[in-house]
C-alpha cells in the first residue's frame, strides 16, 4: 500500500500463511486419511480464522483444475480426505 493510505487507515498487519502439516504432497494416499493445516497466526488481536479453502489435485494435475475443491468454515485445520468424491 501506498505510505499516505497507511497513514490515513493503518498499517495492515497481514498474518501468516498457514502451511500443510499432513498430506503435504507428492505421495500416495489411502483411506482413512485428513489433510491437516497449521493453525491461524496473527499479531492483530481483531483477526480470526473465518474459513478454509482445501483443495486437492490429481498427481499430474494442477490446482488451477483440482479434482476436489472446498470452502468450509466448521474444518479449519482439519478435513477428512472425501475417497467417495475422487
Amino acid at each position: 500500500r501506498q505510505s499516505n493510505v497507511n497513514k490515513q487507515c493503518g498499517k495492515v498487519k497481514i498474518p501468516s500463511q498457514p502451511s500443510a502439516q499432513q498430506l503435504t504432497g507428492g505421495g500416495s494416499v489411502y483411506a482413512p486419511a485428513s489433510m491437516v493445516a497449521s493453525a491461524f497466526k496473527s499479531t492483530d488481536g481483531a483477526a480470526s480464522h473465518a474459513a478454509t479453502i482445501w483443495e486437492i489435485r490429481a498427481a499430474d494435475g494442477s490446482f488451477t483444475y483440482p479434482v476436489f475443491k472446498t470452502k468450509t468454515t466448521e474444518n479449519l485445520t482439519e478435513l477428512p480426505v472425501p475417497f467417495d468424491l475422487l
